[in-house]
């Protein structure tokens, strides 16, 4: 919602009523505000996307929902959940799941949250022909998912620790990125220059800077 839209919301909230589009009536409104945002409050506040008032009135009772691949005891009341959606939409009679397809679903990481989980069992529903949905009635996307080597943004920031200078961090990166261009190029500061964009000179300087071993004669 943007900041505009904020502000006439929060008169809302505040006086109690509203005024239709083009009418001249003033309505009472007696509401229960919900409100969901895929982002912390904090975070929000600090991009400018919410109104510090706004937040301050809504407020008052907040429920912090981790994601579902931090919450895998939810799998099977949700998935039991949409089966009985789309079994009704579909009119399908899906009495069970697979233990490998259950197996999967724990081991997966789910990106996409509880609407991935949604989507994948209207496509399993659908695409089933008896009464359990089986790991080929899954979309073709979770096919050949490597489980093993998932990584969530949680395990990437906490694997990644600073324990030297910016400066040594940034002359390590850019001293391999420099090497396997030297390497792919079979050792040619030209050839090496043109692929990583920057002037045969100033390549040049960073090998000497950084300390690079050239395997052939330098151009």
């Amino acid at each position: 919602m943007d900041l505009p839209l904020q502000a006439k919301l929060l008169r809302v909230i505040q006086d109690g009523c509203v005024r239709r589009i083009g009418g001249k009536e003033t309505r009472i409104v007696d509401v229960r505000i919900i409100t969901a945002m895929n982002i912390t409050p904090q975070k929000a506040l600090e991009e400018g996307k919410l109104r510090e008032d706004m937040f301050f009135r809504l407020n008052v009772l907040n429920i912090d929902l981790p994601p579902l691949r931090e919450r895998k005891e939810d799998l099977n009341t949700l998935i039991n959940y949409f089966i009985k959606m789309y079994n009704k939409k579909f009119d399908k009679d899906i009495e069970a799941i697979d233990p490998k397809v259950m197996n999967f679903f724990k081991d997966y990481s789910w990106p996409g949250n509880i609407r991935e989980l949604k989507h994948s069992i209207e496509h399993a529903v659908f695409m089933c022909e008896n009464s359990e949905i089986k790991l080929s009635d899954l979309p073709e996307n979770y096919k050949g998912i490597d489980l093993k080597n998932q990584k969530t943004e949680k395990e990437e920031k906490e694997k990644f620790e600073i324990d030297k200078p910016l400066k040594e961090i940034v002359d390590e990166y850019e001293k391999k990125v420099i090497v396997h261009a030297l390497e792919e190029k079979d050792y040619s500061i030209t050839k090496a220059a043109k692929l990583l964009g920057v002037p045969r000179q100033t390549l040049h300087y960073k090998i000497n800077k950084l300390d690079i071993t050239i395997k052939k004669t330098i151009e």
